[in-house]
């Protein structure tokens, strides 16, 4: 109710010694002020009055400074109403004694904090007035607003400590060793087979330079055996994992789910373990990663994700993917993929993706690019955990993926508390 002052603290208030102050306060939060109260019964706003007004300012603050040398801050209550001329020359008194910060609160002044919001229960309890259907309304409204704000606090508090919490997980994540390596791809729409048709998608993810560079591939492509296999399918796909040359394929296994006509996400997910550099989750950290999409399958795809131990280290929506004809690039080199394709399937074009930045808003202007390269960073996010089921025993559940819905990491700049590199 007194706004600014806070831990306010009453003396003697049924009379007794009171060391010099009637009660005393923190003002700001950090300067302690006293304070002295001059009522007086029936009061007017007489002359005669006001002069014991000033009188008993002056008394009490002479009785204030007695008892504490070191005190700068001195707040004085009365019933008598006075006026700007007439607190003014009470303040200007008081700064000659050496006190930094004064405060009256007169009659008029009173009466509008105890008819303030935050003064109606106040005065309901210590004064028995009561309050008007409006007051009642304005009441219940403060309270509601407070109760909100505290919830709004205290849902603010827990997601502060449920992000520490995730963190700690992950880092502890980063210590394991890497049981299984994914690339997620969700859809705008159910698609049946025919309308996905051919599909290719790589992500290259890389560390390191020259000699020391090692390279890790994981994506894959439709696969069916026949057209029978197709139509009785709800999608076929062979997931691959390879190194740095297309012939070095560590994983190949192909999948079909039958009796579903379509699908909402396609996964191309592996177990790894200890392969070259990336022994560890926490070896992604600080490492370069590129995907590329052949052109249909990137009209109808929402996200993109990289999933490492079931944590996605790396997602982008759709809309901030452009191709390199959209910012002028009249050439790039796509990844390579490891297996022949028919003829059919080579001219299906394997592009490469840019990342759009946040430079502009407007659609008529070229779009602004990042280079091509995504650079996985665990200090400037924490990857979040996918409940995915274990390699082998169906397809993914999307919808968990979907629920979640799509981070911008671009938008998670702030740094979190991380040594300067996860492993070592």
């Amino acid at each position: 109710m007194l706004g600014r002052y806070t831990n306010v603290e009453p003396r003697r208030p049924k009379g007794g010694p009171d060391g010099g102050r009637d009660l005393q306060a923190i003002y700001d939060n950090t300067q302690v002020v006293w304070g002295a109260v001059g009522f007086k019964n029936s009061a007017n706003d007489s002359s005669e009055n006001k002069r014991w007004v000033r009188d008993k300012f002056l008394s009490d603050l002479e009785s204030a400074l007695e008892k504490n040398v070191d005190l700068h801050g001195f707040v004085f209550f009365t019933n008598v109403d006075l006026t700007m001329g007439e607190v003014d020359e009470l303040k200007t008194f008081a700064a000659q004694r050496g006190i930094t910060h004064t405060d009256v609160f007169y009659r008029e002044r009173l009466r509008q904090t105890l008819d303030s919001t935050e003064g109606l229960a106040y005065r309901l309890q210590y004064l028995g007035v009561s309050m008007s259907l409006e007051e009642q309304i304005t009441f219940l409204d403060r309270i509601q607003s407070a109760r909100d704000k505290e919830l709004a606090e205290l849902k603010q508090q827990q997601q502060g400590i449920a992000r520490q919490i995730e963190r700690l997980e992950f880092l502890n994540e980063c210590l394991r060793p890497v049981q299984d390596v994914g690339l997620l791809i969700q859809l705008n729409r159910n698609c049946t087979t025919t309308e996905l048709g051919h599909f290719r998608a790589i992500v290259e993810i890389s560390c390191g330079f020259g000699p020391t560079l090692q390279v890790l591939h994981v994506g894959g492509r439709d696969f069916y055996m026949d057209e029978v296999d197709r139509e009785n399918c709800w999608f076929g796909k062979k997931t691959l994992v390879w190194g740095a040359d297309s012939k070095d394929i560590v994983f190949s296994k192909c999948d079909s789910y039958p009796g579903i006509s379509d699908a909402v996400g396609i996964e191309f997910r592996a177990p790894l373990f200890r392969h070259g550099q990336f022994a560890l989750v926490g070896h992604f950290d600080r490492t370069s990663l590129d995907i590329c999409v052949t052109e249909p399958l990137m009209d109808q795809m929402v996200a993109i994700a990289f999933v490492v131990n079931g944590f996605v280290l790396f997602e982008v929506q759709r809309s901030q993917i452009v191709m390199s004809e959209d910012v002028g690039l009249t050439w790039e080199v796509p990844l390579e993929f490891p297996e022949l394709l028919s003829n059919e399937e080579a001219a299906i074009r394997l592009r490469r993706s840019f990342i759009r930045t946040a430079d502009t808003d407007n659609p008529d202007l070229p779009p602004p690019m990042r280079n091509a390269s995504k650079e996985i960073n665990f200090q400037l996010q924490t990857p979040y955990k996918l409940h995915l089921p274990s390699l082998g025993v169906g397809p993914m559940p999307f919808a968990a993926f979907q629920m979640h819905g799509v981070l911008d990491l671009r938008q998670d700049s702030t740094p979190c508390s991380a040594p300067e590199s996860v492993i070592s």
